[in-house]
């Protein structure tokens, strides 16, 4: 697909069959926070021993690098280590190239499974090269790994869940009986699967002008995403609203954490109609530059915000 391979690797929709790969006892390793089904996903999969490492900084609404890696560090030998690949759901926030590389450092030296979980390639960047950068560069360190990829929101097929499992190997026997393991799990889970979805994207990927015009489009798409960001901010800034707003220019992706309280979520949607996740998360593409220039200011008691 969008990260080439010296190794062979196999692809499927479903992850249930993970566990074959690992100990029953492994443990999986998940960012705090993370998206919400991540841990119904694995549970019902199998994985049931599963522990949390830090990711978000609150008082600085940032990147808790130093708690992630102090974490990893510490997991056991064998252990799964979910990571998002890029366009991190929900903060926005991913780690630079450097720190990449010390993840991945962690992930040999330890002898850690990384699975990766890439839903938003395009949408980060606008690059489906740069937001590859992760499961590249995972490669290049020798590591054997999982990639779960998803088309739903970069090709606009939500409703289909098409998607593809990469499972890169040490060598051609294990990759065999990596595929066999994944036929069988398939046939036991769904046989034969809706094709309309596969056909859509496969139509895209093999025709070369099909492929620019993907490639454009999500250019467009992340590009809107990041003036919806910038008008945002300014917004906040024009009404001076109290407090650093920065960080949401700095976020990746459709989401944005705003730094905004349990308690101060709750009121806006109570007192004023303006619905959020209550960890402060926003899509940054629900924003237009309407809501920009119309944007009152809201009380939130000692902080205020804006109504959209």
């Amino acid at each position: 697909f969008f990260f080439s391979s010296r190794r062979r690797h196999t692809r499927c929709r479903e992850v249930s069959w993970a566990r074959r790969c690992v100990q029953e006892t492994a443990k999986i390793y998940i960012s705090n926070p993370t998206w919400p089904n991540h841990m119904h996903v694995f549970k019902t999969s199998g994985l049931t021993n599963q522990a949390f490492y830090p990711y978000y900084d609150s008082a600085h609404n940032s990147f808790d690098f130093k708690g992630m890696t102090d974490t990893i560090w510490k997991a056991e030998q064998g252990s799964i280590i979910l990571l998002h690949g890029c366009a991190h759901n929900p903060t926005g926030i991913d780690p630079t190239k450097d720190q990449w590389n010390e993840i991945a450092d962690i992930c040999e030296k330890k002898s850690l499974i990384p699975f990766i979980d890439l839903a938003y390639q395009g949408f980060a960047t606008g690059n489906l090269n740069n937001d590859a950068f992760a499961p590249r560069m995972f490669l290049q360190h020798g590591l054997n790994f999982l990639v779960a990829e998803s088309f739903a929101k970069n090709v606009g097929l939500y409703a289909e869940r098409i998607g593809a499992l990469h499972v890169v190997c040490p060598d051609p026997e294990i990759a065999g009986k990596v595929l066999s393991n994944i036929q069988m799990d398939i046939r036991g889970i769904y046989s034969n699967p809706p094709c309309q979805g596969a056909r859509i994207v496969g139509r895209i990927l093999k025709n070369p002008t099909y492929f620019e015009e993907w490639k454009k489009e999500l250019s467009m798409v992340s590009t809107r995403i990041k003036k919806m960001r910038k008008l945002l901010l300014n917004a906040l800034i024009a009404r001076r609203t109290p407090g650093a707003w920065i960080h949401i220019l700095h976020q990746i992706g459709m989401f944005s954490y705003t730094g905004l309280s349990e308690k101060q979520c709750m009121y806006l949607m109570e007192k004023h109609h303006v619905y959020l996740m209550k960890s402060g998360r926003i899509s940054c593409l629900l924003y237009t530059s309407d809501a920009a220039d119309d944007t009152p200011c809201v009380d939130l008691g000692g902080r205020r915000s804006i109504k959209k």
